[in-house]
């Protein structure tokens, strides 16, 4: 967003100087541009250049403020204001003793620009060494895995007080499989045909506190 304010700033305002402010909260990613240009009262017309800037934060998630302020005694012009807040990043972790899945489900996630999966494990033995040590916001699950399966996963990551909200994906649309995973702490379940759209949603459901569940 950066480019974009201080383009903004020389094309549309006749700015000579520009101070950018960017900082991290528990919020997330805030940016604030200010710019001693004239302010324009069409802010949302195509000219402005802000219509671009608002559709490119709204896809990260955040929001766009304008603001101008009152006549500086200096320079004699209007001092303006733009914040640009985005969401936190998500931070995933994907288990599945499938490469090809796991990498086809990463591929994609690459895509979604609020999420980040930050670590992979291969079976559930694997998970359980991963998942503590990276700390993620979401745990995205498989059921049937080697060595330890996605229930048994859920119950020894409850029972160590380290089991982030988790999303188990699933190939099967097993009633009595979600009734368990549920049971042992899941707080979503998905099939593996969901949606990239579906997916991203789920995982930003369960980023909140919230629950996920399958269409099908």
């Amino acid at each position: 967003m950066r480019p974009e304010a201080v383009t903004n700033a020389v094309r549309h305002a006749d700015a000579s100087n520009l101070w950018l402010q960017v900082t991290l909260d528990g919020e997330g990613v805030r940016l604030v541009a200010r710019n001693d240009g004239s302010a324009r009262p069409a802010a949302s017309s195509p000219g402005s250049g802000l219509v671009g800037m608002r559709e490119r934060v709204r896809s990260l998630g955040g929001r766009l403020a304008v603001q101008a302020g009152s006549r500086d005694r200096l320079h004699h012009r209007c001092l303006a204001a733009c914040e640009c807040a985005a969401t936190r990043m998500i931070r995933v972790v994907l288990v599945d003793d499938q490469t090809l899945v796991r990498q086809g489900v990463r591929g994609l996630l690459e895509l979604v620009p609020d999420i980040d999966v930050v670590g992979e494990a291969s079976d559930g033995e694997e998970a359980l060494e991963k998942v503590p040590e990276l700390k993620p916001d979401v745990l995205l699950l498989d059921m049937r895995m080697p060595r330890l399966n996605g229930i048994g996963v859920l119950e020894a990551l409850s029972e160590a007080g380290a089991l982030p909200p988790t999303l188990v994906l699933t190939t099967f649309d097993d009633g009595d499989a979600a009734i368990a995973a549920i049971k042992a702490g899941a707080k979503g379940l998905m099939l593996k045909d969901v949606s990239l759209g579906d997916l991203a949603e789920a995982i930003r459901a369960l980023a909140d506190n919230k629950t996920a569940f399958s269409r099908h």
